[in-house]
């Protein structure tokens, strides 16, 4: 009976040490995982963000002549957005220092483009208030 005991006590042990090792190790690649984007794929992650809506603002301004304002707001972040991919696409061939250089330029041009990008979408979305309550006036005249 005593060999029983210590025999289901030994595989019991041995179960718990190795699931303990078989998490542990899956931790850590979830761990890699994590560390493996960088900031280079955060950049990019960010200007994939900001391209479909610039995308969809110029094709609403591209036969629109009754908002010239817009329109410039609209054509000054696609050119922040050009200027912004040019500076990712520098990466590449960077030095570490370079890098580091880029990164903070990319931080500050990022925070620019997305005021930028604010502000063309608060202008659109007043643009079409001011089409809504003039369509809704028209249906009561």
């Amino acid at each position: 009976m005593k060999i029983i005991r210590y025999s289901v006590l030994g595989f019991t042990t041995l179960v718990f040490f190795s699931l303990t090792a078989y998490s542990q190790k899956q931790s850590a690649n979830a761990t890699d995982t994590i560390k493996t984007e960088t900031l280079k794929d955060k950049w990019t992650k960010h200007y994939n963000e900001v391209k479909p809506k610039l995308d969809a603002y110029l094709a609403k301004v591209k036969y629109d002549d009754k908002h010239p304002d817009f329109k410039a707001e609209v054509e000054k972040l696609n050119k922040m957005l050009e200027d912004f991919k040019g500076e990712i696409d520098k990466w590449d061939n960077a030095t570490k220092d370079q890098r580091a250089k880029y990164s903070d330029a990319l931080k500050e041009d990022y925070k620019e483009l997305k005021a930028q990008e604010d502000k063309v979408k608060r202008m659109w979305d007043r643009m079409n208030e001011k089409t809504k309550k003039d369509d809704g006036s028209e249906k009561h005249d």
